[in-house]
């Protein structure tokens, strides 16, 4: 009895002394990302370092992020693909000038697919129709015999064309 009184008095007098060594018997903690030991601080404690804990944060934001977003469905991939191919050609073939025209054989022979743009804007003024790959623009005109492409940017179009019919 004796001895309890004492270990009693002990911890009320050395509160410190008594949580060390009740800390001492607990199991030591490691971080959630890398595995080392915790160290001292607070009981909840769970990473070694903010670096440790802002690594594990942003790896489980972008597993979350994964685990929502749906995959795409195959042909949409392929539908995005042909359509930034005909940007890149429609890119190329106008480079650095306001516009540009070409042969629809031209265009055609550099691996541009007419049937996907991803819009179309009107002119009010003479009704053409420019069909948009983005934020590249073409129209199919007759000249003669021959059918050519005239191939703008969105801006040049926006000020040829004023606002587009709903």
């Amino acid at each position: 009895m004796q001895t309890s009184l004492k270990q009693f008095a002990y911890s009320l007098f050395y509160p410190c002394k008594a949580v060390s060594k009740r800390l001492l018997a607990m199991e030591e903690k490691t971080c959630l990302n890398c595995g080392q030991p915790v160290g001292p601080g607070r009981k909840d404690k769970k990473y070694c370092t903010e670096a440790c804990k802002t690594e594990y944060n942003n790896r489980q934001k972008e597993q979350q992020k994964e685990s929502i977003a749906p995959a795409i469905p195959e042909f949409i991939a392929e539908i995005n693909s042909i359509l930034a191919n005909n940007w890149r050609i429609l890119t190329e073939c106008l480079g650095s000038k306001e516009t540009v025209r070409m042969r629809t054989t031209d265009l055609s022979g550099r691996g541009f697919n007419y049937k996907f743009y991803t819009s179309e804007r009107f002119n009010k003024y003479n009704d053409d129709v420019y069909n948009f790959c983005y934020d590249m623009g073409y129209k199919v005109v007759e000249e003669g015999d021959d059918r050519k492409v005239v191939i703008v940017r969105n801006s040049d179009v926006v000020r040829l064309s004023g606002p587009a019919h709903p």
